[in-house]
C-alpha cells in the first residue's frame, strides 16, 4: 500500500543527493581549474552551472515521479496535504535559476558581469532556504532538521562570501578554501537522510461528547414537562 509520508521522506533523500552531487561537481571543477589554469577555465566553464540546472530539474521530476506517481497535478494535490514540502520545489527554481544565470555569464564573463552576481544571490537564496527548512517539518523532527540545515547554510554562505573575496584577491588559499566548503556543503547534503517524523501525518483524535448531548436532550425534555405541567394547572 501506498504510504504517502514514506513518500516524502524518499522524496526528499532524494533531492538533498541531487543537490548534493551539484556542489561536488562544483566544488571538484573549481579546485582542477585553479590547478591547471586558463585552459581548463575554458573547457570547463559550463559544467559547474549545468550541474545546477541538473540538480533542479532532477529534483522536479523526483517530486513528480515519487509523489503524484508521474502525475504534476498529482504531486501538487498532495503537496498541498503537507504545504512545507513546498520549499523543495522553490530550491528547485532557485537551482535552475542560479544555473541559467551561471550559464551567462560564463559565456561572456566580460559583458555578462551581472549574471555572475545574480548567480551568486541565488546560491545565497539556496543558503537561507537550507536555514528555513526546519520550519516546514513537524514539530517532532524540528531540531533535528534545524542542527543539519542550519550547518549546511552556515558552511554553503562562508563558502560563498570566500568566493566574493575572489574578486578583490589573487591568493589560491582563498580558491582552495572556498573549494573545500563546496565539497563540505556537497557531503552533508549527501549524506543527509530525512527523519522519519519530519512529513508524518498527525493523527487528531476529536471526542464528540455524545455523552453530553444525551444529557441535554434529557434535560429538555423534563423541562418541556414541567413547563406543560405548570400550564395545565393555571
Amino acid at each position: 500500500m501506498d504510504n504517502p509520508s514514506e513518500n516524502f521522506r524518499l522524496a526528499s533523500n532524494c533531492i538533498h543527493f541531487l543537490q548534493g552531487s551539484a556542489f561536488f561537481i562544483i566544488g571538484i571543477v573549481a579546485i582542477y581549474i585553479y590547478e591547471k589554469g586558463e585552459k581548463a577555465q575554458e573547457k570547463f566553464k559550463f559544467i559547474s552551472p549545468l550541474s545546477l540546472i541538473a540538480a533542479g530539474a532532477l529534483s522536479l521530476v523526483v517530486m513528480i515521479g515519487v509523489l503524484g506517481h508521474w502525475s504534476f497535478d498529482g504531486a501538487i494535490a498532495i503537496m498541498k496535504v503537507k504545504p512545507g514540502f513546498f520549499i523543495f520545489m522553490a530550491l528547485s527554481c532557485l537551482f535552475i535559476s542560479g544555473g541559467f544565470s551561471g550559464v551567462l555569464f560564463e559565456s561572456d564573463r566580460e559583458k555578462n558581469k551581472v549574471w555572475g552576481y545574480f548567480y551568486l544571490i541565488f546560491i545565497f537564496a539556496i543558503a537561507a532556504l537550507y536555514a528555513l527548512m526546519h520550519t516546514r517539518v513537524n514539530g517532532g523532527a524540528e531540531v533535528f532538521v534545524m542542527i543539519n540545515h542550519i550547518a549546511v547554510a552556515g558552511v554553503l554562505a562562508l563558502a560563498l562570501i570566500l568566493k566574493i573575496t575572489e574578486f578583490f584577491t589573487e591568493k589560491k588559499i582563498i580558491k582552495i578554501l572556498a573549494s573545500v566548503l563546496l565539497l563540505a556543503t556537497s557531503f552533508q547534503l549527501l549524506t543527509y537522510k530525512e527523519h522519519e517524523d519530519s512529513f508524518k501525518y498527525r493523527i487528531i483524535t476529536v471526542e464528540s461528547g455524545s455523552g453530553d448531548i444525551v444529557k441535554s436532550k434529557k434535560e429538555s425534555k423534563a423541562n418541556e414537562k414541567t413547563t406543560d405541567k405548570k400550564r395545565h394547572s393555571n
